[in-house]
């Protein structure tokens, strides 16, 4: 019997098959296993541990890119589960785009993961699917555009927020290739290219909250839109 893939995302990633996908790196190099995890953790505080909440704050450069490392969580984790219920009738043209972006943004997120060393957010942030039917052409790419254009706005609202020009360069290009995504799903749906705008992290996470089920608490980062 067929399970339903909606109902995967009402419980935490559990099963050994989750929890080996979230411990190893979708390209063959292996990610800290989770007893490495436990004790990098607790020799580097400033590592913040899973939780019901995380804060974002954009005082400070790191709670920026906490807040670009929040949105490649999504990203990835919303690739994945795409990938674990292909929907029905995909072209091949379309599998080969969706593989694509997922092994670019689950790259994305590793090496935020591993340059983000001052006050990292939890690496297993929480989300949730409950509204899409993954096995609907229709439904599931919805999402991914949703997902796709707002992350892509995410970003590129980071950039105001940052100073340092290496932090300036390594957004810009995180933006850049989230530009092309929403692109390239929008076109699977027949519509033009995207246009990226700068919205603000409040506006994001508005666009974005029915995906989080972890809350991300977002902190002086000026007046929301």
């Amino acid at each position: 019997m067929r399970h339903d893939p909606t109902l995967l995302s009402a419980t935490r990633l559990t099963t050994r098959r989750e929890f080996l996908r979230r411990s190893v790196h979708v390209t063959g190099v292996a990610l800290l296993a989770p007893v490495a995890l436990s004790a990098l953790s607790a020799c580097n505080s400033d590592v913040t541990g899973p939780g019901g909440s995380t804060t974002l704050d954009f005082a400070h450069e790191f709670g920026v890119l906490n807040y670009v490392y929040a949105l490649s969580q999504l990203e990835a984790d919303m690739y994945d589960r795409v990938r674990l219920y292909w929907y029905v009738g995909m072209l091949a043209s379309e599998r080969s785009t969706l593989q694509s972006e997922y092994f670019e943004v689950y790259d994305q997120k590793y090496t935020l993961q591993t340059t983000q060393k001052t006050q990292r957010i939890t690496d297993f942030l929480m989300f949730d699917y409950s509204t899409v039917n993954f096995l609907d052409r229709a439904s599931s790419l919805g999402m991914v555009k949703t997902i796709a254009e707002a992350t892509a706005n995410g970003y590129a609202g980071a950039l105001t927020y940052l100073t340092t020009q290496e932090t300036r360069d390594q957004v810009t290009t995180i933006a850049d290739a989230a530009t092309v995504r929403a692109t390239a799903v929008r076109a699977m749906l027949g519509q033009g290219a995207f246009t990226p705008v700068a919205a603000t992290p409040q506006a994001t996470m508005t666009a974005l909250s029915a995906f989080y089920r972890t809350k991300l608490t977002i902190i002086n980062a000026g007046a929301s839109a």
